[in-house]
């Protein structure tokens, strides 16, 4: 429930980005990045607050032991907190595919799911006995590692060129 307001005011970026960028309003592209990575924030304050509320009937659902219960529910809290860094880390990258920064992202999301998630979630399972935890702290870093670069790269210019009528003249054959 926490992804759902994201994934849909990234789907709705991507056309309020690329119509912006066809109109080579750069200036406006970042308003609308800021409004939406606002709105996401400000709907998910609301649904983290609610499931971080009712996180224990919920758990109860499943009918699980108390201390998978009692992990269940630290895990639901984590889970809210960490989503601070979701939206940059998932929305920026629609608008920068949207203005034709496509390469960029994609390495990233990669290179950081490679590293992060498999890798250090590997080493913190094996390595130091870290079950689940260490999968999701592992996740989080994921997380934090591709909102530090997404709003980097967004705050830059050069995300900019892949939308201009010279960087698509670069890329013709």
């Amino acid at each position: 429930l926490e992804y759902l307001p994201g994934i849909a005011l990234g789907m709705g970026m991507v056309t309020v980005v690329s119509r912006c960028v066809g109109a080579k309003e750069f200036g406006q592209v970042r308003q609308y990045v800021k409004k939406l990575l606002m709105l996401n924030y400000a709907i998910l304050a609301g649904i983290v607050l609610v499931i971080g509320l009712f996180r224990m009937p919920i758990v109860g659902i499943y009918n699980l032991t108390p201390e998978a219960s009692s992990v269940a529910s630290g895990l639901i809290l984590f889970h809210g907190f960490a989503m601070l860094v979701w939206p940059p880390a998932f929305l920026i990258p629609h608008a920068l595919r949207a203005a034709s920064d496509v390469t960029f992202t994609m390495i990233i999301a990669v290179a950081s799911m490679w590293v992060f998630r498999i890798g250090l979630a590997y080493l913190l399972v094996k390595g130091f006995h870290a079950p689940v935890t260490g999968v999701w702290i592992a996740m989080s870093i994921d997380w934090i590692f591709r909102a530090v670069l997404f709003v980097w790269r967004m705050l830059g210019s050069r995300w900019m060129r892949h939308g201009s009528d010279e960087g698509l003249r670069r890329r013709k054959p």
